[in-house]
C-alpha cells in the first residue's frame, strides 16, 4: 500500500513539470471563406441555366440618380448670372471641333422682279426730212467731182433710241490724194463738207507749216447711235452728222495726233490750233482738247442745225 501511494505521488510530480511546458490550448484554424450566397428565386434560376450555357450573367441595371437640389437663383444669392448653356450641336471653345461653315444662301424660287424704269422721255430733235431725189443725187454728184471715194449704205433707222439716217454712204477718200480711215459712215452734206474743208485749208496749213500735204486722216468715231456723254440727249453721230478726227498724217510720214495739242513741239501746237480755227464757221460744232475730258483726245466736228447763226466752239 505504502509503495502504491509513493508511486502516485512521483507520477504526479513528473505530470506537473510536463504541463509547464505545454500550451493551454491548441492554436485554432483560420476560418474559411464563405461562399456567397445564391439568390433565390426567378433571378437564381436565370444565373444558373447562362452559366451551364457558358454566358455571363446580365449586368445589373444602375441605380436610378438622385434629383440634384434646386439651388436658389444666383440674383438673390448676388453672384453674376452664369451664360447660358451652349447648343450641343455648337462646338465648346476646348471641344477641338471646328464649326460648321455656313453655305451660300438658297436663292429664291423664283427671282424677284425688279421695278420697271420708267420710259425715257428724250428731248424732240427737229431734223429737216430728207433730201428730196433730186438734191440727193445733186450731193452725191458733187462728192463724184471732189474726187470723195464713197459706197452707198441702207438706211439706219432706231425709233426706240432715235438715231436716224436715210441715205446714208460709206466714205473711204475725202479725194484722190486724200484717204480717211477706217470707213467713216455719215450722210451726204458731212461728207462734202469735210472733203472742201481737208481741200481748201487742212491741207494747205499742212503744207505751210511742215512742207508736206495731207495724205490721210484717221478717224476715230463717224455714225454711231448714242447719246452725247453724260446726258440723255442724242448724239449728231446718231444721224451720221458728226465726224472725229484722231490723227492727220502728211504725205512726207509727219503724224500729227490730236492728243499732242499743246505739246512741246511748235509746229504741231500751230498746224492743230489753225485747223481749229478755221473750222468754227464750216462746222457747227468744233470741240478737242480742252473742252471737256470726252474730247482731250480728238476733233470733233458736226452740223447741228441750230437756231442761232453762230456756231459752238470751243
Amino acid at each position: 500500500m505504502a509503495a502504491f501511494v509513493i508511486a502516485l505521488a512521483f507520477w504526479g510530480s513528473a505530470g506537473m513539470v510536463r504541463a509547464q511546458y505545454l500550451p493551454r490550448h491548441a492554436p485554432l484554424p483560420e476560418a474559411a471563406p464563405r461562399p456567397a450566397a445564391a439568390p433565390e428565386g426567378p433571378e437564381a434560376d436565370a444565373n444558373t441555366l447562362s452559366a451551364e450555357a457558358g454566358e455571363e450573367p446580365e449586368t445589373p441595371p444602375t441605380a436610378p440618380i438622385p434629383a440634384k437640389r434646386p439651388e436658389p437663383p444666383r440674383q438673390m444669392a448676388g453672384l453674376p448670372t452664369p451664360p447660358p448653356p451652349a447648343d450641343e450641336h455648337e462646338p465648346g471653345p476646348g471641344s477641338g471641333e471646328t464649326a460648321p461653315v455656313a453655305g451660300p444662301p438658297v436663292p429664291p424660287e423664283i427671282a424677284p422682279v425688279p421695278p420697271s424704269k420708267p420710259p425715257l422721255i428724250r428731248k424732240v430733235i427737229l431734223r429737216p426730212t430728207p433730201p428730196p431725189a433730186p438734191a440727193r443725187l445733186a450731193c452725191r454728184a458733187d462728192l463724184r467731182r471732189l474726187g470723195v471715194k464713197f459706197e452707198e449704205r441702207a438706211p439706219l433707222s432706231d425709233p426706240a433710241a432715235g438715231c436716224s439716217v436715210p441715205n446714208p454712204i460709206e466714205v473711204s477718200a475725202l479725194s484722190s490724194s486724200v484717204g480717211i480711215g477706217p470707213g467713216a459712215v455719215m450722210n451726204c452734206a458731212l461728207a462734202d463738207q469735210l472733203a472742201r474743208f481737208v481741200r481748201d485749208t487742212a491741207s494747205p496749213s499742212a503744207e505751210r507749216i511742215f512742207d508736206s500735204p495731207i495724205a490721210s486722216i484717221r478717224q476715230a468715231s463717224a455714225y454711231v447711235c448714242r447719246d452725247r456723254h453724260g446726258t440723255e440727249r442724242i448724239s449728231e453721230h446718231a444721224f451720221g452728222n458728226a465726224i472725229d478726227i484722231a490723227e492727220f498724217v502728211l504725205k512726207d510720214g509727219t503724224t500729227i495726233d490730236v492728243k499732242d495739242y499743246g505739246d512741246s513741239d511748235p509746229k504741231r501746237t500751230e498746224f492743230l490750233d489753225e485747223v481749229r480755227q478755221a473750222a468754227c464757221g464750216p462746222f457747227r460744232t468744233v470741240l478737242g482738247p480742252g473742252a471737256d475730258a470726252d474730247h482731250s483726245l480728238h476733233f470733233h466736228f458736226d452740223l447741228e442745225p441750230r437756231k442761232s447763226k453762230n456756231a459752238f466752239c470751243q
